[in-house]
């Protein structure tokens, strides 16, 4: 695991970190459509926006791209600059997903929050989610990881206190 090691305090550094590879494995992600279309990926997408309370589009075709920033973004008064693209996950292989709460403060206290759910992780957290606190959440954690996975985790613990993993 390698990248940027600073406190995460918005959706774009966040995004930043996770392309520039901070995070561990993830899923092929482009800064703008227009990157996204210069390259040969054929695969359905994901469109992020990279500011708090834009909306997300899930399994978006190539050929859809234009047409849903034009009536997802741009007709509901969002910059289109501030749109990304990532590789869309193959959410019916999830065996489970979810947030860690790294030792986070404002009356939140840490623990896991996960999903079995087969869905995209916002709707399988609403649908179908169990919170493990404390101590608990985080054996319960290690307990389904493979330990090269703990381990690049831990560091990620380490970097990010008071953050949501």
């Amino acid at each position: 695991m390698h990248g940027p090691w600073y406190p995460i305090t918005d959706k774009r550094k966040n995004y930043a970190a996770w392309t520039a590879g901070g995070f561990g494995n993830r899923l092929r992600a482009w800064p703008s459509i227009t990157e996204f279309e210069q390259s040969e990926t054929c695969c359905t997408v994901s469109m992020r926006y990279l500011e708090p309370g834009g909306p997300c589009f899930y399994d978006v075709a190539r050929e859809e791209l234009r047409a849903t920033l034009k009536k997802g973004y741009i007709a509901m008064g969002f910059d289109p600059t501030k749109v990304m693209v990532n590789e869309s996950a193959p959410d019916e292989s999830v065996s489970m997903q979810g947030e860690f709460f790294n030792d986070v403060a404002q009356g939140v206290t840490e623990g896991f929050l996960f999903s079995t759910a087969k869905l995209k992780m916002r709707d399988a957290l609403a649908h179908d989610s169990t919170w493990v606190s404390g101590m608990l959440g985080r054996a319960f954690l290690r307990s389904v990881m493979t330990p090269s996975s703990w381990s690049d985790f831990e560091v990620l613990l380490e970097q990010y206190p008071g953050h949501i993993l």
